[in-house]
């Protein structure tokens, strides 16, 4: 078995959402990830547990803590063949940490610092209000180019596909991203699904 000993718990189980609710085709929603860690179904929550989630084998991780703020991000990096790997983010927000609110998250990412939600560098969909796993949550895209070499005289650059996931808790928040290149975006968003699927607030 897979101990994990950071304020987290990964837990082998599924917390069903309507597959309408996140927009998000049906072949996506009823792909199981390739591989998957097994866990002792009797493994409980450790004390001051974030979140409870899926998690795919064979995806680097990499755990992060604010400071002063008690943000806590868990990464998941994929590296395929496009110039840029594939990123899956689970993160945890007090409130009037790096932002006042989930508003606060939601209103600084679904547009830019203009207040512009379309530009030729980039395109924020509209927000969309779901229901996901029996609770209110939050829906946000974004493309946008990332230019590989700042700074420097080539103009390369990767078409990005950005998803959010806002979930509201109690003077909290979390916030499930997946970030891919344009090419791998309909590769591994499956796996994302299943971790939303999965998820389940522990605060």
């Amino acid at each position: 078995m897979i101990k994990i000993f950071f304020s987290l718990i990964f837990v082998f189980a599924f917390f069903g959402c309507d597959k309408a609710d996140v927009n998000i085709s049906n072949d996506a929603l009823d792909a199981e990830p390739k591989t998957l860690i097994s866990h002792d179904k009797s493994e409980t929550a450790l004390n001051n547990s974030y979140f409870s989630a899926m998690l795919p084998e064979g995806w680097a991780r990499e755990v992060r803590r604010g400071a002063d703020s008690q943000v806590f991000l868990l990464e998941l990096k994929k590296i395929t063949g496009s110039k840029i790997p594939v990123f899956i983010y689970l993160r945890f927000y007090p409130n009037n940490s790096d932002f006042l609110n989930y508003q606060d998250f939601i209103e600084a990412n679904s547009k830019n610092i203009f207040g512009e939600t379309s530009t030729s560098k980039e395109q924020y969909g509209p927000v969309k209000e779901i229901i996901l796993n029996g609770g209110n949550a939050f829906y946000l895209t974004k493309d946008y180019k990332h230019y590989l070499k700042l700074n420097k005289s080539s103009d390369e650059f990767v078409n990005i596909k950005n998803v959010n996931i806002v979930i509201p808790s109690k003077d909290s928040f979390y916030v499930l991203t997946y970030r891919s290149s344009e090419a791998d975006s309909d590769k591994y968003f499956d796996v994302f699904n299943k971790i939303v699927k999965s998820f389940k607030p522990l605060k």
